[in-house]
């Protein structure tokens, strides 16, 4: 068999250019406007953090007098510590790290919603190999499954979904494993399968994977899968222009949700994504509102699961302006 034909092989060099693109480290969206107030933001180049991305060339943070810096880091591992050390205005997390801050005596708050999950539309699943024989969440004792990062959201999401299915999860080994990696290790059956997002997820598909399940439907059918958020004194300084980014950031969510091949353009120019990936891809849409019940439920299963240790308001992690 040729190198070309090995189905492990196609699958890792379908997602080899995803991998190089997701842990780049683009320069900063070049400041449109240096004489209006400046914000500085931290993204990670995806689609689901992408909106800075898009408002930004769209120029409806320049509409309402905000001069966006956009920087690109390669994860909420750094963007949290930029906001709190005050190199970042404002950051983007998911509610499991936002209440974990919180409870780390971390005062940051939510001013505005960004991705959604939606079962209908799933951008997050766990993938096994085309010819898994596995059918029931229970079979999984025993065996090893991927995750992206060892108590994280995808962590929280397939643990606590597999214990709803009726697996003992106590009986399951998680394993941190990067994006491209899964793919291959899973058609290889090194693992038994792994929970991929988007562009992976439909590159993991298209080659020699089938989607299990869905585990982010534990969190609900419309759950918020990233917020963004400030400090406090940065709130208490910026009031005004924090609304106006607001008002900015949910133009671009009503806009990116209808215009998904000019926002993949801009997506490709920021995070080098490749064609196919583009086109095949299902993609992230964005709230346009911050809606406590969106986030509640993935509070409830993260303390139940035991992945934070004391319960969290959803309310309490969300700052009107």
């Amino acid at each position: 068999m040729s190198p070309s034909s090995n189905p492990s092989r196609r699958a890792l060099l379908a997602a080899l250019p995803l991998a190089a693109a997701f842990a780049a480290h683009p320069a900063a969206v070049a400041q449109t406007a240096p004489s209006l107030p400046t914000l500085r933001i931290g993204v990670t180049p995806s689609d689901g953090f992408g909106e800075a991305y898009y408002g930004h060339d769209m120029g409806f943070f320049s509409d309402a007098g905000i001069n966006l810096d956009v920087q690109t880091l390669p994860g909420e591992g750094t963007i949290l510590p930029a906001v709190v050390g005050g190199t970042l205005d404002i950051g983007i997390s998911t509610p499991m790290t936002m209440a974990s801050a919180r409870l780390r005596g971390l005062q940051l708050d939510y001013i505005a919603g960004g991705a959604i999950y939606l079962s209908a539309a799933p951008t997050q699943g766990l993938i096994v190999a085309k010819n898994n024989p596995i059918r029931s969440a229970k079979e999984f004792e025993g065996a090893t499954l991927a995750v992206v990062g060892i108590r994280d959201g995808t962590h929280l999401a397939l643990a606590a979904w597999l214990a709803h299915e009726g697996a003992d999860v106590s009986k399951v080994k998680f394993i941190e494993v990067g994006r491209a990696a899964m793919i291959a290790s899973t058609e290889q059956g090194t693992i038994a399968g792994g929970i991929l997002g988007e562009p992976f997820l439909s590159v993991a598909l298209g080659t020699t994977c089938r989607l299990f399940g869905k585990p982010y439907d534990i969190f609900g059918d419309r759950a918020l899968l990233g917020g963004y958020y400030a400090t406090p004194d940065v709130i208490k300084n910026n009031t005004p222009l924090l609304r106006r980014f607001v008002g900015a950031m949910y133009r671009t969510a009503t806009w990116a949700n209808a215009n998904h091949p000019r926002s993949a353009e801009i997506l490709q120019k920021y995070t080098q994504i490749s064609d196919t990936a583009v086109k095949t891809m299902r993609r992230v849409t964005y709230g346009t509102s911050l809606d406590p019940r969106s986030i509640q439920p993935t509070l409830d299963v993260a303390f139940a699961s035991k992945f934070i240790d004391a319960p969290v308001n959803a309310v309490d992690l969300i700052q009107k302006l």
